[in-house]
């Protein structure tokens, strides 16, 4: 019962890490370039 938990809570785990390797990913892509159509 506690392996089949942690198994699940890693694989969770994992997934987290993976949306949030994409979130900094596109923070940086954006942050690289600038958009000048935002600016007023």
């Amino acid at each position: 019962m506690a392996k089949r938990e942690r198994r699940t809570f890693s694989k969770e785990f994992k997934e987290q890490i993976k949306v949030l390797s994409r979130n900094t990913l596109l923070l940086n892509s954006s942050r690289r370039k600038p958009r000048v159509t935002n600016r007023p």
